[in-house]
């Protein structure tokens, strides 16, 4: 059985701006057009509900991510005639920095030692309520510690918050990657239809 990946998200207009993240979509080659395409997370689109992606543009889905092809490849895309696996390339994504308000603020504390909690929300440009929920949550998971000096609350990345970036982004990294590749070789496979 022969599958790629597709990329895509709502169009325009037809939901929020925040809620337009890239879906992924495996689709049997022998399918044709399907009338529905159900996203790996489970989210069903219809025919002119879509936005055909060839790259990632936008932020992912964060549990199309999660449910990405597995270890053991259940399926393989063809490259000249070629079947290539599709590999799990999201196994070491950290759910916790698929926001981006909180991959913002980790990158942000990876650059420096301790930083100010006003100067985060003015990097940042966030709110003071919403920067206390997202390094709440850090802290929770051991990403980043903060103490107070004097009247200033500070945050700072820990060892296991640095490390733990560092695994995501070469994740998230390795994700994108493999996503231009495959939606390269569907584009390829479309012109040749």
């Amino acid at each position: 059985m022969n599958a790629r990946l597709l990329l895509g998200r709502s169009l325009p207009g037809a939901v929020g701006e925040s809620s337009r993240v890239v879906h992924l979509f495996e689709v049997l080659l022998d399918d044709g057009a399907p009338e529905q395409l159900t996203a790996l997370c489970g989210s069903s689109f219809g025919r002119g509900e879509l936005e055909r992606l060839d790259r990632l543009q936008g932020m992912p889905c964060e549990p199309c991510l999660r449910r990405a092809p597995g270890q053991e490849p259940t399926s393989v895309v063809v490259e000249r005639g070629r079947p290539i696996p599709i590999a799990n390339s999201s196994m070491d994504l950290e759910p916790l920095l698929l926001a981006p308000t909180r991959l913002y603020i980790v990158t942000l504390l990876s650059e420096r030692q301790w930083c100010t909690c006003g100067f985060i929300i003015t990097a940042l440009d966030i709110a003071s309520p919403n920067l206390s929920r997202q390094l709440a949550k850090l802290r929770k998971a051991g990403i980043v510690q903060t103490r107070t000096r004097g009247r200033e609350l500070q945050a700072c990345l820990t060892r296991e918050g640095s490390r733990r970036l560092v695994n995501h982004l070469k994740a998230l990294q390795a994700v994108v990657s493999r996503a231009g590749r495959l939606a390269a070789i569907g584009a390829g496979q479309r012109d040749e239809v």
